[in-house]
């Protein structure tokens, strides 16, 4: 019997057959599709992996890097708090080795091996933990360091640490490296001293002390009116010169207008800055340099004799001093010595020996202080007014004055109250050549004047009237010489024993002749001068004044006339003083230890 198909059916079967047969094609395009959604997944968690470990490595980067600034602000700070720091180089007093990050750069004095990332000491940052982030510090020598002493030297830091030539002369370079996890970040810091101690010559105003006029009134006025610049303050306030003789072997700095007669010779070589900070238009048509001849009696004009660089007027940097010294009155009550009224300070080498002046009393002998200041204070009341003419010693004893002399060997600042007076020879232990050596230094520091001890007799002996040049004085009675502040007929004392004036060193021999001083002097309110130096009018000069170290002062003060009383100057730069200083020595109120520049720098191995 034929079967009949229903309309449709093979149709039906037809196609259930087709989609049996593509089973096997939809397994494996599932399986494709799978394999495509994993590889996708896994290659975007191997990404994000990778994401992560990137960001991970990029902030450790930063870390490292923020950590190196770290090493480099707490080297300024140690800085600015003691501007000798360098001058310890890898071993600064009182810090536990676990917590100094200060390095040589080589493993040796000699070579140039550099230490392995693992050889350096370093330190946490504060509020960091875990080695997130850490710092260490390597002590980069200059360049032309001498062979075989290629590290920090203290026993030669000018030799093998500061720059000696070109912009950067005077400064020197740390590295800074800073580690987070397995990264590291390397900055070399370059730093240079821009306060008094980098200039052998050091003034605000070119323009004789106020407290040296010869009578009250014009005292007053002075001090009233020449505390400006020239083409400022008043014309009958007194310039001072810079003569055909006079040679500044260093670099100098003043606020002022710098009035010049002749040649004389600034600096001693191209590193040598010579700032003048004030412009002036005179006949010699030098505005943008700031010197000229200011001398209405001299008809040519000057000629300098720049060794060192000149600097233009617009691009000086005022440099203002601090008005008054007291805070190193706090170091000599921590750790220094503080002594009340006027005292001897005679340094003998490890020792200091004080004493009242003008007395023939015992020496009282101290052990060096620990911190390295001797601050001589009042004693009360002191109504004292240093005149630079008129004067004789010791003077008001309730004052502040320290008479200071002697050599030493150890680092040390003498400050004071009122006025330090250098009455004998103030020496470093030096070389065969005479230059002091090593890292011993001394800074002298007054509030007002610092002197240089110049007695001259101030009575005659009297027969049945007085002597030629000579006034009989209406208290004491005696024929007393005419010492003023134009004229002196007082003759110079070469010896001691003058009762009427006591030298402040009885018992001793030798004369003021030729003295030398090996000190950095800061004279806050006035002057660094010569007392007396008109004695006697006409010359002869006393000798010549040496002075190896800086001479910082507010206001010009006067050694002697050429060609007439008074020293010839033979002032020379200390150049460890590009590397150190004296302990606390005061900063100026608008220039200290600078941060100069920083740049980014190959990390050791």
């Amino acid at each position: 019997m034929k079967r009949h198909l229903k309309p449709g059916g093979r149709a039906r079967r037809n196609a259930r057959q087709s989609l049996r047969g593509e089973d096997g094609v939809t397994l494996i395009v599932t399986l494709a599709l799978l394999l495509i959604t994993s590889t996708l997944i896994a290659s975007t968690l191997i990404a994000s992996v990778g994401e992560v470990h990137l960001s991970s490595t990029a902030s450790a980067q930063k870390k490292a890097y923020y950590a190196a600034q770290a090493g480099i602000s707490y080297y300024l700070n140690h800085l600015s708090q003691n501007g000798a720091f360098l001058t310890y180089c890898n071993a600064p007093p009182g810090v536990a080795s676990t917590e100094n990050p200060i390095n040589q750069l080589y493993k040796g004095a000699s070579g140039r091996q550099p230490l392995k990332a693992s050889e350096l000491k370093k330190i946490a940052v504060p509020g960091t933990t875990g080695g997130e982030g850490e710092f260490a510090l390597e002590l980069i020598p200059e360049q032309s360091a001498p062979s075989g002493d290629e590290w920090c030297d203290a026993g030669r830091l000018y030799e093998t640490m500061i720059e000696k030539s070109g912009h950067w002369a005077g400064s020197f370079r740390v590295k800074s490296v800073g580690f987070s996890g397995r990264e590291k970040s390397s900055i070399v810091a370059t730093f240079k001293n821009e306060g008094f101690l980098g200039f052998v010559f050091y003034d605000v105003y070119e323009t004789k002390d106020p407290g040296v006029y010869p009578t009250t009134t014009e005292i007053t006025a002075a001090e009233k009116e020449c505390g400006q610049v020239y083409g400022t303050r008043p014309s009958w306030c007194n310039t001072v010169y810079f003569g055909p003789l006079d040679v500044v072997q260093g670099a100098m700095h003043t606020g002022d207008h710098v009035s010049v007669i002749g040649s004389p010779t600034f600096g001693s070589e191209s590193s040598n800055l010579i700032e003048f900070g004030t412009a002036a238009n005179d006949k010699c048509g030098t505005p943008d340099g700031g010197f000229s001849e200011t001398n209405p009696n001299e008809t040519t004009c000057p000629t300098p004799i720049f060794k060192g660089t000149h600097v233009p007027v617009n691009e000086v940097k005022p440099i203002q001093p601090p008005s008054t010294d007291k805070e190193l009155q706090k170091w000599g009550e921590n750790g220094g010595l503080v002594l009340k009224g006027a005292s001897e300070v005679i340094l003998h080498g490890t020792t200091i020996r004080t004493k009242t002046p003008g007395t023939s009393g015992t020496e009282k002998e101290y052990a060096w202080p620990a911190d390295g200041v001797v601050y001589v204070a009042n004693n009360g009341s002191c109504s004292e007014e240093y005149h630079q003419y008129a004067t004789f010693y010791p003077g008001e004893l309730s004052c502040g004055n320290a008479y200071v002399r002697g050599t030493y060997e150890n680092s040390l600042t003498i400050a004071s109250a009122d006025d330090i007076i250098v009455d004998g020879n103030v020496e470093a232990v030096p070389n065969s050549a005479g230059v002091p050596t090593g890292t011993s230094q001394l800074g002298l520091i007054a509030e007002r004047f610092v002197q240089l001890y110049h007695p001259v007799k101030r009575y005659a002996p009297k027969a049945t009237s007085c002597p030629s040049g000579t006034t009989e004085n209406a208290t004491t009675k005696k024929c007393e010489y005419e010492n003023g502040g134009t004229t002196c007929d007082a003759p110079n004392l070469e010896g001691n024993g003058e009762t009427e004036n006591p030298n402040p060193l009885p018992g001793t021999s030798g004369t003021m002749a030729n003295p030398v001083i090996d000190a950095a002097i800061l004279a806050l309110n006035h002057s660094f001068s010569v007392d007396n130096f008109t004695c006697p009018t006409g010359g002869p000069l006393v000798g010549t004044l040496t002075i190896v170290g800086a001479v910082a002062q507010k206001f010009r003060g006067i050694v002697g006339y050429q060609g007439g009383p008074g020293y010839t100057k033979a002032y020379s730069y200390d150049s460890r003083l590009e590397a150190g200083e004296p302990p606390h020595f005061l900063n100026p109120v608008e220039a200290t230890w600078k941060l100069e520049r920083e740049t980014r720098s190959k990390s050791p191995l």
